[in-house]
């Protein structure tokens, strides 16, 4: 009885072990994750840039490569471990739930950030997390393409592994091994002085300290932070940024009027819009076979060879094609930009409106379509934005609001009425059938084939209703594309942690009756800045233009124009054109690159700072130019 009653103080060094044990398998899947992603970024066949940055030629020593995760070892297999193994002294069941809980919701952030690692060469920004999320809620088909499965299969064995560990069955596993407890300790003490080693041993002073030897945590961090704005307000004028824009591109805005001012007066105009369209599908500057409609506008065309989206993005490559201004790179300073209230942009629309033109937005998707994008149209001055109220697929959503812009455009023309109307079918948004990507170029090239077709007969009723109302000679109309694709998951071809050709070359041509006998193909490169200026010129408006940064395709000054591309945000690079070439820089790697093409043709690692330069100057430049004109116009 008085054995039974004796109590011994001190804790069962056994039990504690074994709960230290338990809490550290809880960790290890985390743990292991950060090395994971860690070995992906350093990989050069996963994320050239980085070593582009780095060496320029060939690849460090196996020790120096090993350099490089010094600071996460430190963290994930030492101090972190260290912390959760003082939580052992808690003997509350609660303790390893919620190490569960906590180790799942960061096992959760790896996975999404190493999909989009995989995909678009950059982790998660807040303009990435809240595209994505209002995407996915509208869209829950479309998830399994863009998984990476081998990502998939770890996240599960993590997740079995904490589960396992939190429902205690690692502990009574544990229980079951009898073993002496100096061996346990001797055993959990070489372990920490192996990785203490190997931390000491990748701490090379020769090594010089690069951003890639910060944790996985850091640069998460920061890239984070790169999307996040200045919250900025109006510190100059209009003719001191036209001043500065002129400097940074070579060439002023608003040229003088040329001998096409005009040609066009009194015509209507359709914008015919496509979403998610690489230029290499639609060659506007060759026959169209097979697309009959398609080609009968392209002989009295003007069409560019290379045309370039400013903007990955939908609302920010169809913003500057409506207003003749690049968009901004930082959401947090782009969500105000088109909020719902704001005062109205200027551009193709808003000077439409002023020339007693009927306006309207079609835009095909229904439930896919966010309030953003409508506040966007409204903010760009459509007198009407429509979307499909139907529930069904693409192509029944697209046909729906079709239906409405031939109802409309039937309408102003009875009435007398010039109208400007934009269609913009979600019919060929990525990504596109599983199948056509698992077979490459080829069947990317069949699928859009189909999409195209469809598109081709969408226009012939369009054609056919002008033609009955005899305005088929007096309309211009404009097909183009938003972008291209966007990430490896929708084109293997794709190449994360640079600019794509296939991201940003779209195609174009503006069917020009009456002024054109023969296609016209524009000499030098275009972009979506320059639609506005050159339908308004053909149309002869002058008025409310000032705002333009871009010029008619035909202009001769386009020869020596510096143009952008901005993605960083989305892409994790940004670029310009110029003297035919191409420039991009990544701010996460300080990776620069030169081409003719935008398939980095070679790496530019002396003139990175220079390239930083132009692109972070014309970035401020351009933040002033579009705050001017939101906020500062009466």
């Amino acid at each position: 009885m008085t054995k039974r009653a004796q109590i011994d103080p001190r804790p069962d060094t056994a039990d504690i072990w074994t709960r230290i044990l338990v809490l550290e398998a809880l960790w290890l899947p985390v743990a292991l994750s950060c090395v994971y992603l860690k070995y992906l970024i350093l990989q050069p066949s996963t994320y050239r840039p980085v070593w582009a940055s780095l060496l320029h030629s060939s690849l460090p020593s196996a020790l120096d490569q090993l350099s490089f995760f010094r600071t996460d070892l430190l963290w994930d297999f030492l101090l972190v471990p260290a912390a959760v193994a003082s939580l052992a002294v808690f003997r509350s069941r609660y303790v390893p739930r919620v190490l569960a809980v906590l180790s799942v919701m960061l096992l959760l952030i790896f996975f999404f950030e190493e999909n989009a690692f995989r995909m678009i060469g950059r982790f998660l920004s807040p303009g990435i997390v809240n595209d994505t999320g209002r995407w996915i809620g509208a869209n829950p088909g479309d998830v399994t393409g863009y998984l990476n499965w081998s990502t998939v299969a770890r996240l599960v064995m993590g997740i079995a592994i904490i589960v396992i560990c939190a429902s205690g069955l690692f502990g009574r596993l544990l229980g079951l091994v009898r073993r002496e407890r100096g061996t346990k300790l001797l055993f959990a003490a070489l372990l920490e002085i192996s990785l203490m080693a190997i931390v000491l041993l990748t701490v090379r002073p020769s090594q010089s300290a690069t951003r890639f030897h910060a944790s996985i945590w850091s640069q998460m961090g920061a890239a984070w932070r790169s999307d996040t704005g200045r919250g900025l307000t109006i510190r100059q004028t209009l003719d001191q940024v036209k001043q500065q824009y002129a400097a940074m591109t070579h060439v002023a805005p608003s040229a003088k009027p040329d001998s096409l001012f005009g040609r066009a007066r009194g015509y209507n105009v359709i914008l015919v819009i496509l979403e998610t369209m690489p230029g290499r599908f639609l060659r506007t500057d060759q026959p169209l076979d097979g697309l009959p409609n398609l080609n009968a506008l392209r002989r009295q065309s003007y069409v560019s060879r290379l045309h370039l989206s400013t903007y990955p993005i939908t609302t920010r490559a169809v913003f500057s094609i409506y207003t003749s201004m690049y968009p901004l790179r930082a959401n947090s300073d782009w969500v105000p930009l088109v909020a719902e209230g704001a005062p109205h942009l200027p551009g193709l629309i808003d000077a439409l409106n002023s020339a007693g033109y009927t306006t309207g937005a079609y835009l095909g998707g229904g439930r896919f379509v966010f309030q953003e994008d409508v506040h966007l149209y409204a903010g760009c001055g459509f007198t009407r934005v429509e979307t499909s109220r139907l529930a069904g697929n693409r192509l029944d959503m697209d046909r729906d609001v079709l239906n409405r812009l031939e109802a409309d455009v039937r309408s102003s023309l009875h009435g007398g009425k010039r109208f400007a109307v934009a269609f913009l079918p979600q019919l060929t948004h990525g990504p596109w059938p599983r199948e056509s990507i698992e077979r490459g170029d080829e069947g990317l090239r069949t699928q859009a084939g189909v999409f195209l077709r469809t598109i081709d007969s969408w226009l012939g009723e369009l054609i056919q209703l002008l033609r009955d109302e005899s305005a088929y000679d007096r309309t211009l109309i404009l097909v183009t594309g938003d972008h291209g694709f966007r990430n490896s998951q929708e084109d293997p071809h794709f190449v994360a942690g640079y600019l794509n050709e296939i991201s940003y070359n779209v195609p174009l041509m503006l069917y020009a009756p009456g002024i054109l006998e023969s296609p016209e193909v524009a000499k030098y490169p275009t972009s979506h800045i320059d639609i506005a200026p050159s339908i308004l010129d053909l149309l002869g408006i002058d008025a409310r233009r000032e705002y333009e940064q871009g010029m008619p395709m035909w202009s001769e000054a386009l020869a020596g124009r510096r143009t952008f591309l901005w993605g960083k945000s989305h892409l994790a690079a940004d670029g310009y054109y110029e003297a035919g070439h191409f420039f991009t820089f990544n701010p996460f790697t300080n990776a620069a690159c030169e081409g003719r093409t935008l398939q980095c043709e070679s790496e530019a690692p002396m003139a990175a700072p220079q390239i930083q330069s132009v692109i972070d100057s014309m970035s401020l430049l351009q933040e002033q130019w579009l705050w001017v004109s939101r906020f500062s116009r009466q």
